[in-house]
């Protein structure tokens, strides 16, 4: 069959003259995939890995054959990934995913589910959407007027796995970025903070 639906079978007699007559008729239906939901089951944003869960399926005579589930965060889909999800005894399939295998993007991720049922036929139900973007960014800045040190700190940085350093860009309203300093910021242990100190002697405008 080259899709899932109604079939209709029409009998006909041949005639010895070579005519053909109409018999009877009958119809019947090749069911496939339908119906479900899609969820996060399980997100360690820490380790950036999160459980993509498919339940409630309505399974055909033909069985399911496939459950793979599509995840990428890239709006081009550069960093596509195919994972195919383990069935459990109550009928669900669960699929594991891991930022590690995206080019650890720090992002919202799509996951699109899609089954393959006994026939071949394929069908999509459904989508869940893993969020891995930083979250808790709360920057300060202070300017020493008398001795022009410009202080920047950034407390409460959490994100997926080990954050290996921070930068931050400094211009001025003058001239379109055009004195651009970048600086990398430190991490203080004591204070849980990351934090850099520059004199405004870096920029080459004022404003």
């Amino acid at each position: 069959y080259a899709s899932a639906g109604t079939y209709k079978v029409h009998v006909y007699q041949r005639n010895p003259d070579g005519s053909a007559q109409w018999i009877d008729g009958v119809s019947f239906t090749v069911d496939t995939v339908s119906g479900g939901s899609v969820s996060v089951s399980s997100q360690n944003y820490d380790a950036g890995t999160a459980e993509i869960t498919i339940g409630g399926l309505h399974v055909p005579p033909a069985g399911i054959h496939q459950v793979r589930v599509a995840v990428w965060s890239a709006p081009d889909q550069s960093d596509l990934v195919w994972y195919e999800a383990v069935p459990d005894t109550n009928g669900n399939y669960t699929a594991k995913m891991a930022i590690s295998n995206h080019k650890n993007n720090w992002a919202k991720y799509m996951a699109h589910v899609y089954v393959t049922d006994g026939n071949g036929f394929q069908s999509f139900i459904g989508g869940a959407a893993p969020d891995f973007r930083p979250v808790s960014l709360s920057p300060a800045i202070s300017v020493d007027k008398d001795s022009g040190i410009i202080t920047i700190c950034v407390a409460g940085v959490r994100a997926p796995g080990e954050i290996s350093g921070l930068s931050c860009g400094i211009w001025s309203d003058v001239g379109g970025q055009d004195d651009v300093a970048w600086q990398e910021l430190k991490y203080n242990e004591v204070s849980d903070k990351w934090e850099v100190s520059v004199p405004i002697t870096v920029l080459k405008n004022t404003g």
